[in-house]
């Protein structure tokens, strides 16, 4: 690794680091101040108002939610995070892309939840300037009651008939 691409890392952890920390502390929304503004989110370029309203849905959605780092890889610039999020679905989603639209305005199943995420950040200057991730929205939707488990037949819920 040449020294320029050291230090990279070196900052690139750092800023992951001190953004887990944020979440540890304050929530979800505490990472808001590690994002630059805008910054791109799953391919879309977002301000850090736009990211702030998904992770307060997500809060609201899941009071408890909390994420736990599996695994971090870290090479220059990039980071890549294997995460498990846990919660309980206490609140109505009331934004119609997050978590794949699974929960969008599903009244609360009083259910716990654990799945695991992997999410990929680039970090330049001491920010994220692009984020994406991929999580397992079914098995979220399973474990929450809103779609059956793997293998059992089942009737389809009504409400999901016309998103797929």
């Amino acid at each position: 690794m040449t020294p320029d691409r050291a230090d990279q890392s070196r900052d690139t952890r750092a800023t992951i680091e001190s953004m887990h920390a944020a979440i540890a502390a304050g929530g979800l929304t505490a990472q808001l101040p590690f994002f630059a503004d805008p910054s791109r989110n799953h391919g879309f370029e977002v301000s850090r108002e736009q990211l702030g309203a998904v992770l307060e849905d997500i809060e609201r959605t899941f009071p408890d939610v909390a994420l736990e780092l599996l695994d971090l890889a870290i090479d220059g610039e990039v980071a890549i995070g294997r995460y498990a999020m846990t919660g309980t679905h206490l609140g109505t989603q009331q934004l119609p892309f997050v978590h794949g639209g699974v929960l969008h305005r599903r009244p609360p199943t009083n259910r716990r939840f654990r799945t695991e995420h992997a999410h990929v950040f680039r970090v330049q200057g001491g920010h994220i300037v692009t984020h994406d991730a991929v999580q397992d929205n079914l098995e979220l939707a399973r474990q929450l009651g809103v779609l059956p488990a793997p293998g059992r037949s089942s009737t389809p819920d009504p409400d999901l008939a016309g998103r797929a």
